[in-house]
């Protein structure tokens, strides 16, 4: 499988686009508002090999187990700081009870952090913490998590 190349347009005070690398696109709408989301360069992925088929042994002693003929797909796409993907790696997390943590997804972004919190604090569905590559981290209130505005009455 291969990282298909998405674009998060502008939305709240983002002040550019954010470049979201990810194989699938429900990791990302797991956390956020995104209901359509399309490869933004569908023909990313270059090149297809076929795999013929053979066999394959889980360890020593193992029965051999045949394998059937397969495709495998590359994508070729600019690499930055020499990782595998473009962009900085981020960590989205929905924290769990008792300070813990439900679920947890990385994702590689390519954009400003502070584009990155203002798409989050725009479109998450929940409470969710960032987590940078150099540690920080920032927590987001969600739609689902009272993070849209509501009046509070006052005593006077």
């Amino acid at each position: 499988m291969s990282y298909f190349r998405f674009k998060l347009a502008k939305t709240g005070s983002m002040v550019s686009d954010v470049w979201l690398f990810t194989e699938f696109k429900e990791n990302w709408q797991y956390f956020f508002n995104e209901a359509t989301m399309t490869p933004d360069a569908p023909g990313d992925v270059d090149k297809v090999l076929t795999v013929k088929a053979h066999t394959r042994r889980r360890g020593p002693g193992a029965p051999a187990k045949q394998v059937a003929s397969h495709s495998r797909y590359y994508a070729r796409i600019a690499k930055t700081k020499g990782s595998a993907r473009p962009g900085r790696t981020y960590t989205i997390i929905e924290p769990g009870a008792l300070g813990g943590v439900k679920e947890q997804r990385q994702f590689s972004l390519l954009g400003d952090d502070m584009d990155i919190q203002a798409y989050a604090k725009a479109k998450a569905k929940f409470l969710i913490r960032i987590k940078g590559e150099n540690g920080w981290t920032s927590t987001i209130q969600g739609a689902g998590a009272g993070g849209t505005a509501q009046a509070v009455a006052v005593n006077p």
